[in-house]
C-alpha cells in the first residue's frame, strides 16, 4: 500500500505521478491524503454557516483530488482511493497512518528549510515516527521506474541494497549504480567495483561544512533520478547523522528514498 500525502496549495503532478509510478511497477493500492487546516475553511461564523462552508469546500476539494487521478485511472491495475480531512495537520496524518498502516510514503519536496506541508513539520514527524519506507518526491519530476532508472546511494549498505524495496529497484534499472559516502580525507576520490554481478561506481566526498552542498551539485550534475539513503545505520539516532540527512533533504534537488526501518514482504 502507498500512501502519497498531497498539497492542493502546491504542485503536487510530481508526487502524483511518483506514486502511481510505483505504485504500478510494486502493483500496489495507492491512497492519495490531503488535509486542510480547519481554520482555512471556518473562521469566526456562525455554527449554520460554518456547517455550509465545510459542506462547499468538501465538496470542492474531493473534485479537485479526483481531478489529479483521472488521467491515470483507465491504466492502472491497481486501486486508486482519493480521500481528505478538514484539522490540525499532522494530527489527521498520523491518525491516517496508523488507520491505513501503508508500506510507502510519498511526499513532496520543498526548496526551502526542511519539508513542510502547509506549514508543519510532517516529513520531520514521519522520518521520526513511520517506520516503512519513504519516498521525498520531486514535485515537478516524476520517477519512473524502468530501464533508464538512474539511481544513486548515500552511505546506505550492501544489505539494504540487497533486500526489499531497494533491491528490487537496483534490479530493474540496467544504468550503472552509483554509491556516494562521507569520508574523513580523500575529497571526491572515484572508483569502480563489481558486488554481485552488479556493476558500481563509488564517489568519496571529503566530510567537511562544504560536503552536503557539493554531493548536491553532484547528484544534479550527473542525472541521478533517486537517491536512496540509509537510516537504518548505527548512528541514525546520532545528531550529525539527522543534521546531514536535513541538509540533504533540503538541499538536493534529487527525489529520495530512505528504505523501511521494518521488514515486510513484498511477494
Amino acid at each position: 500500500k502507498i500512501l502519497a500525502l498531497i498539497d492542493l496549495n502546491d504542485t503536487v503532478n510530481g508526487v502524483v505521478k511518483s506514486a502511481i509510478n510505483l505504485g504500478q511497477f510494486f502493483g500496489a493500492d495507492i491512497v492519495l491524503f490531503y488535509v486542510k487546516k480547519a481554520l482555512d475553511v471556518v473562521n469566526k461564523e456562525s455554527q449554520l454557516s460554518a456547517m455550509r462552508t465545510i459542506n462547499s469546500e468538501s465538496v470542492a476539494v474531493d473534485k479537485e483530488i479526483k481531478k489529479l487521478v483521472e488521467p491515470f485511472k483507465d491504466a492502472y491495475k491497481g486501486n486508486i482511493k482519493t480521500t481528505f480531512a478538514f484539522g490540525n495537520v499532522k494530527n489527521q496524518i498520523a491518525d491516517y497512518i496508523e488507520k491505513v498502516n501503508p508500506d510507502i510514503i510519498v511526499l513532496g519536496k520543498r526548496k526551502t528549510k526542511l519539508l513542510k506541508i502547509v506549514g508543519d513539520k510532517v516529513t520531520d514527524y514521519i522520518l521520526n515516527n513511520y517506520q516503512g519506507t519513504v519516498l521525498i518526491a520531486n514535485k515537478k519530476r516524476e520517477i519512473s521506474v524502468n530501464d533508464n532508472l538512474t539511481l544513486g546511494a548515500f552511505n546506505i549498505s550492501n544489505d539494504e541494497l540487497e533486500n526489499g524495496i531497494a533491491e528490487k529497484l537496483v534490479n530493474q534499472s540496467k544504468v550503472r549504480l552509483q554509491e556516494f559516502a562521507l569520508v574523513d580525507t580523500s575529497a571526491n576520490n572515484h572508483e569502480e567495483t563489481v558486488k554481485n554481478d552488479r556493476s558500481t561506481e563509488k564517489y568519496l566526498f571529503e566530510e567537511n561544512d562544504n560536503a552536503i552542498p557539493s554531493l548536491s551539485n553532484y547528484l544534479t550534475n550527473s542525472k541521478v533520478n533517486l537517491l536512496m539513503v540509509d537510516r537504518n545505520g548505527k548512528e541514525k539516532s546520532s545528531g550529525r547523522f539527522k543534521s546531514q540527512l536535513k541538509e540533504l533533504i533540503n538541499k538536493s534537488e534529487v527525489s529520495m528514498l530512505l528504505p523501511s526501518l521494518r521488514d515486510f514482504d513484498l511477494n
